[in-house]
C-alpha cells in the first residue's frame, strides 16, 4: 500500500474514532454524525479492498513481465543460435549470410541505442 494510501486510511480511522468519542457532544451542538461514522467506515472498507486488488494486480503484472521477458530471451537465443548455424552453413562471407548477420546487428543496435542516449544525457 502506498504511503498516501496508508496515511489516508490511518487518518480515516482516527477521524471515525474521534466522531465515536465525541458523538454525544456533537449531537448536543446539533450535528448528528451517526451516518457519517457508518458511511465513512464503508468507504474506508471499500478503499482498502480496492487497494488490495490493485496490489494483487501489480504483483501479477510484475510476475507476468518476468515470464514474458524470459520467453522473449529464449526466443532471441534460439533465433540467434539458428542464425549462427545458418550463416556458418552458407559461409559467413556470402551475401546471404551477411544479410542475415545484418538483421541481427540492426536489432542489437536498436536495443543499445536508447541506453547510449541515456548515458549522453
Amino acid at each position: 500500500m502506498a504511503i498516501a494510501n496508508t496515511r489516508t486510511i490511518g487518518l480515516t480511522e482516527q477521524f471515525i474514532q474521534f466522531l465515536i468519542d465525541n458523538k454525544a457532544n456533537l449531537q448536543e451542538k446539533g450535528l448528528d454524525v451517526t451516518n457519517w461514522i457508518t458511511d465513512t467506515g464503508s468507504k474506508k472498507t471499500d478503499a482498502v479492498t480496492q487497494i488490495g486488488k490493485q496490489d494483487e494486480l501489480e504483483a501479477a503484472s510484475k510476475a507476468q513481465t518476468k515470464i514474458a521477458n524470459t520467453s522473449v530471451k529464449d526466443l532471441y537465443d534460439t533465433v540467434s543460435t539458428r542464425m549462427d548455424a545458418t550463416i556458418g552453413v552458407m559461409g559467413k562471407k556470402t551475401p546471404e549470410a551477411k544479410q542475415l548477420a545484418s538483421l541481427r546487428s540492426s536489432l542489437i543496435k536498436q536495443y543499445k541505442k536508447p541506453k547510449e542516449d541515456l548515458k549522453k544525457s
